[in-house]
């Protein structure tokens, strides 16, 4: 949720800064630290809640996709329903995550776009092999 693509300058920083308001998103923002950078009271509080009331994973984290990563956001749906009834249900799915996991993100690789054709990872390849010659 923290990033916009590929590169040095996948960051969202203007959305996460308060001091830019034409940019900042607190939905993003209040998601960040909601999940990944509150306190240690914050995410045992989110993520208990997220776990009992799976349906706020779509407004609270999928929403929050930079658009670059839409293409991901069924197989992360995916993902995320697997673990919800492994987490409730105990069953088979709780039994062998990993092969469901796998199953899944193989299930997804071939709907995937080609990385290749897009234009933010072509800019990133030609910054990598610029640098690269620079430093031979």
């Amino acid at each position: 949720m923290s990033r916009k693509g590929p590169g040095i300058s996948m960051g969202r920083e203007k959305e996460l800064d308060i001091n830019k308001p034409n940019f900042y998103d607190p939905a993003l923002s209040h998601a960040l630290v909601s999940y990944f950078d509150g306190t240690e009271d914050v995410l045992k509080r989110s993520k208990t809640t997220l776990m009992q009331s799976p349906e706020l994973f779509e407004n609270d984290i999928v929403k929050n996709f930079h658009p670059y990563f839409e293409p991901f956001k069924p197989l992360v749906r995916q993902w995320w329903n697997i673990i919800i009834l492994g987490y409730m249900y105990r069953a088979h799915e709780f039994y062998n995550i990993h092969r469901h996991i796998l199953r899944i993100i193989n299930d997804a690789l071939p709907t995937l776009p080609d990385e290749n054709k897009a234009e933010a990872t072509q800019k990133e390849l030609t910054r990598r092999e610029n640098r690269r010659a620079r430093l031979l």
